[in-house]
């Protein structure tokens, strides 16, 4: 869809004709599409039994299985309560860091109005690229890290990112610098407009580096759990 640009912008923008087709199309090729991957998502069966998968598991196992040997059963029991509840508390952990990824591709903006080739047109966000210049208004979500070259009376609220009920305001590039002059993908615009340039897109996003932290296996470990692993792995090491 194509339609004139918006007398409110038209008079602001200082370079009204944005990225050419040809360019916006080799630039989506070099940096993909504007999209967080779609998480894994492992049934608790699975995410159960993985956390079995540990060198300190297997010394706890062999230790239960020597203490039914000996017929030392309280010992046993008391160790196969341990793995089990070790292994559930782990599941949930690993099993809501996933749900937590997920929820967070929720948040993309399927649309998007971008200036290319001197028009505003409305594209799926997913094709944004780095480089376009996009509009924001009041009522949606901001489908990519934005450097503001102009903001009119702009709120966005960023609590998904920061978890501050209020609202935060946004200014132009040349008013202010650091986060301030920049509109981050997911956030929700909730008064005012303003118009800027896509710095980044997908996983280069601040929601992107979110999305891959929550989705790195050791995130989901306490520290706790994380110095147990170290140190079973340096007894299993010394015994092998």
């Amino acid at each position: 869809m194509t339609v004139p640009i918006p007398q409110p912008f038209a008079p602001k923008l200082r370079d009204r004709s944005g990225l050419v087709t040809e360019e916006a199309e080799s630039r989506l090729v070099r940096f993909g599409p504007n999209i967080l991957p779609e998480p894994e998502a492992p049934s608790f069966a699975f995410v159960f039994l993985r956390q079995f998968r540990s060198p300190l598991i297997y010394i706890l196992f062999l230790a239960a299985a020597i203490s039914l040997v000996i017929s030392d059963t309280k010992d046993a029991v008391f160790i196969g309560v341990v793995l089990l509840l070790n292994g559930l508390i782990g599941s949930l952990q690993e099993y809501s860091a996933g749900r937590a990824a997920q929820a967070l591709r929720k948040l993309e903006q399927p649309r998007a109005a971008v200036i290319r080739d001197g028009e505003v047109r409305g594209i799926e966000a997913r094709l944004l690229v780095p480089g376009d210049l996009v509009l924001l208004e009041a009522g949606g979500r901001v489908p990519a890290d934005v450097a503001l070259g102009e903001a009119t009376d702009l709120l966005c609220d960023e609590s998904v990112l920061t978890g501050e009920s209020m609202a935060a305001r946004k200014v132009s590039a040349p008013v202010a610098e650091g986060k301030t002059a920049v509109a981050f993908a997911g956030t929700f615009v909730t008064r005012g407009r303003g118009t800027g340039i896509v710095t980044g897109t997908g996983l280069a996003t601040e929601i992107g580096r979110i999305a891959a932290e929550i989705g790195k296996a050791s995130a989901s470990q306490p520290p706790l759990m994380i110095r147990l692993a170290r140190f079973s792995n340096a007894i299993a090491g010394r015994w092998g």
